[in-house]
């Protein structure tokens, strides 16, 4: 007998091995980075505990998560919110020696961190923009004129994820043109950010699963594949 003869075991323990290289190795070419979570109107940053909860569980570490408390106000278009919003950025970036975060926002906070990506300069700190529910086109201006391109930011990938049965903020008004624009059924406006359906969302586009002007950006580094949700239930 051939004694190197691969048998259907070995050669099964052989894949599985290289498989699993593949995947761990896709995984950490896309690093978790910090992210920032911004609420929205009548709102605090304890409507995240959900969130972070399944952050944490995800692998996040805890002091990659950060909220912010922004200034009541009863406008939906806020400079003051954005400059908020810079100045909060450039902390975490000084603090946790990344240059590049990953944002997501509910409801008034995903304007305010669009408005932040198109009239702050947040594409040269931002990753990946992920919004809930957002007023995202709402028409804001402040004394400039929004930028032809929705996605602005070559290396910034967007994902908008909606609800039919949210009777607050239309689909029309939530979605992006050329970004990702997730549909989902039956869930409200109030509890998106802690409805395992949109989170389980959440977790897919925080590993680059976002979309630039109708298409994947190059990037580095890349979005990892075959990479499972640990816990996503509520």
């Amino acid at each position: 007998m051939d004694s190197r003869k691969i048998t259907p075991f070995a050669l099964g323990l052989a894949i599985l091995f290289v498989v699993s290289i593949v995947e761990i190795s896709a995984a950490a070419d896309y690093p978790k980075v910090p992210i920032l979570m911004v609420h929205g109107m009548g709102g605090s940053s304890s409507n995240w505990s959900t969130m972070i909860s399944k952050l944490k569980a995800n692998g996040y570490d805890a002091q990659l998560l950060y909220t912010i408390d922004i200034t009541p106000n009863s406008t939906l278009c806020s400079e003051s919110h954005v400059t908020e919003i810079s100045n909060k950025v450039d902390e975490i970036v000084a603090e946790s020696g990344f240059n590049r975060i990953d944002v997501m926002g509910h409801s008034r906070g995903g304007l305010n961190l669009y408005d932040y990506m198109r009239f702050s300069n947040g594409t040269s700190h931002v990753r990946n923009w992920i919004s809930m529910g957002g007023v995202n086109n709402w028409p804001c201006s402040f004394n400039q004129d929004p930028p032809a391109d929705p996605t602005p930011g070559d290396q910034t990938l967007y994902t908008s994820i909606y609800s039919t049965a949210d009777t607050l903020v239309t689909p029309s008004m939530a979605t992006i043109a050329g970004a990702r624009n997730i549909s989902v059924d039956g869930v409200n406006h109030l509890t998106m950010p802690s409805n395992a359906v949109i989170i389980t969302h959440v977790l897919e586009a925080l590993q680059g699963t976002g979309l630039n002007d109708g298409a994947g950006v190059s990037k580095s580094p890349s979005a990892p594949t075959g990479v499972r949700l640990l816990s996503t239930a509520n």
